[in-house]
């Protein structure tokens, strides 16, 4: 860990907005309640006592914060509400005093959000303050400041500080950390301060100042511990003390931890438990990889922040339970689907935990939908699939065909395709039926027809079997104009047309793709299409284009 305390004021200072002449007269005369003809006429003939000389001069005079409230504060103590809570005046500051940490909740919609606060007393003898760090959020998180400011466990803060996934720059065009901050006043702040209105914006309930890390920092003239969003195991939050060795932490966020795959285990057939758990393992240790390199510099500072310095330590950093294993095998992540799972919930964590990471893309990247508005090649797929046994409808890649159908009612039946085991198939209650598709199939030979509908599309191939069109994890098909989903399309189908049992993870643009028959009837022709094979010989080139530029 990495413990300092500057003596030099200007470290802390530098770092904050205070400092900077970004006043000009209107906004002094506004901060002081006053005409700004009125602040031009007592600046102009020094008739305010004790106002200072302008930090900058030139076209027009700038005054600094800082000025400003050393003013309020020796003249104007009317006024000095106006002074916020991250600012401390002239004086001797030393390191705050941590006085404890709490774990608060705040209902939100279905699930309540926890945060992990901590309590910390400033020297400047101006009451303490409240840094609430919230679990892994898919936002900022702004509009939680407000309840935590009305939160009964808080209602001893002068201020409560929000740490935010956000990132702004340091007055030297530094990278760091955003705070959201909430005092239980109005106070002065920079004029090019942004805010953030919570509720109708024309009408918002509340305003929320955006300042930087730095700005808390200066306050509390220490090392504020820093916890990365999918670190931020609360209990351990709350735990923390001023000199706590780094913690070790499982990854986890609110759509994923460990236990959501490795649950599995415990609900599939004990003879199967201890494999399951092994698999899990693997993938979860993936998945985790994944997340720990997708940030740039130091995954366990904020980004932008390559190192610990004065007034920022890592607290955390990730624990991992094996090294990263080899990719699972398409056999071994087959087997995971079709493992019989005997709670829904259960089952539906853990495949969105497989969705999410790509883990199992090329078995289950998507859905096609088929229904009454459907192509010929779609229904005659869809008629040859046959019911399952009871036991099989909790296979855990039902569950992905379960999670793509929930908008279309009640499922009604459980269906197989015999030409590809690996495909799974609900059927809703209004005849709606949903399939899983990967990003290649089990097809002979090559494309010679198909079809695109709402929701995916179908092709049938030289030995006369349809298939589902394999179906790009991120992105779609689409058609009626030109863009990133008809170029897909067209990909595909040239790919396909070479060989049937391609997996499009690996199929690229072909070059002059712009030049084929094919590209021009896609961008004409809108969705639902259906191309017979009379009719795509004249489409596309027996001689398909090489490839070489990727989606």
């Amino acid at each position: 860990m990495y413990q300092t305390s500057p003596s030099s004021d200007e470290y802390w200072t530098s770092k904050t907005r205070w400092y900077s002449a970004v006043l000009d007269v209107d906004n002094v005369a506004t901060i002081l309640g006053l005409q700004g003809s009125t602040m031009r006429q007592y600046v102009a003939r020094s008739q305010l006592e004790g106002f200072p000389e302008p930090l900058a001069r030139g076209r027009s005079n700038g005054w600094s914060l800082d000025q400003v409230f050393q003013f309020i504060d020796q003249y104007k103590p009317q006024l000095r509400h106006l002074i916020p809570r991250l600012y401390c005046l002239p004086g001797p500051m030393n390191p705050a005093v941590f006085l404890r940490g709490e774990e608060i909740v705040i209902d939100d919609r279905l699930t309540p959000v926890r945060f992990g606060v901590h309590f910390w007393q400033p020297s400047d003898r101006r009451g303490e303050v409240a840094v609430a760090y919230p679990e892994s959020l898919d936002e900022p998180g702004w509009r939680f400041t407000a309840d935590l400011l009305a939160h009964k466990a808080l209602e001893r803060a002068t201020a409560v500080i929000l740490v935010t996934n956000e990132i702004q720059m340091t007055p030297q065009h530094e990278w760091q950390a955003s705070i959201a901050v909430l005092e239980r006043h109005d106070v002065a702040l920079p004029p090019n301060t942004t805010r953030h209105p919570i509720g109708d914006p024309s009408r918002p309930k509340v305003v929320i100042p955006e300042l930087g890390w730095y700005d808390l920092a200066n306050l509390l003239r220490t090392d504020v511990p820093w916890w990365p969003p999918a670190l931020r195991d609360i209990a351990q939050v709350i735990r923390w003390r001023p000199g706590t060795p780094r913690q070790h932490i499982r990854i986890q966020d609110r759509s994923y931890n460990e236990a959501m795959l490795r649950d599995v285990a415990s609900h599939c057939p004990p003879a199967h438990s201890e494999a399951a758990i092994n698999l899990a393992d693997r993938i979860n240790r993936i998945v985790e990889d994944r997340w720990y390199s997708a940030y740039m510099e130091s995954p366990s500072l904020p980004v932008g922040e390559r190192c610990e310095r004065p007034g920022l330590i890592q607290a955390a950093e990730a624990r991992f339970l094996i090294p990263v294993p080899p990719t699972p095998s398409y056999e071994e992540l087959a087997w995971l689907l079709h493992l019989e799972v005997d709670d829904a919930l259960v089952a539906d964590k853990a495949i969105g935990v497989l969705d999410a990471s790509g883990a199992c893309e090329s078995l289950i990247a998507s859905a096609v939908v088929i229904d009454d508005q459907s192509g010929p090649l779609a229904k005659r797929w869809l008629a040859a699939a046959k019911p399952v046994k009871a036991a099989d409808r909790s296979q855990l890649g039902y569950a992905f065909a379960r999670m793509n159908a929930a908008g279309y009612g009640p499922i009604d039946a459980w269906l197989a395709h015999p030409q590809d085991e690996n495909t799974w198939i609900v059927v809703t209650k209004s005849g709606t039926a949903v399939a899983t598709v990967g990003t290649a199939v089990p097809a002979n030979g090559r494309l010679v027809e198909f079809e695109l509908g709402s929701y995916g599309g179908f092709f049938k191939d030289s030995s006369d079997q349809v298939w589902p069109l394999p179906f790009p994890k991120s992105g779609g098909y689409s058609s009626g104009h030109e863009g990133t989903g008809p170029a897909d399309l067209v990909s595909t189908v040239v790919a396909l047309r070479r060989d049937a049992a391609s997996d499009i993870v690996t199929v690229t643009r072909p070059p002059n793709y712009r030049s084929l028959p094919l590209w021009r009837y896609v961008v004409r022709t809108s969705t639902p299409f259906h191309v017979s094979q009379s009719d795509f010989a004249s489409l596309v080139d027996s001689s398909t284009p090489q490839e070489s530029s990727p989606n």
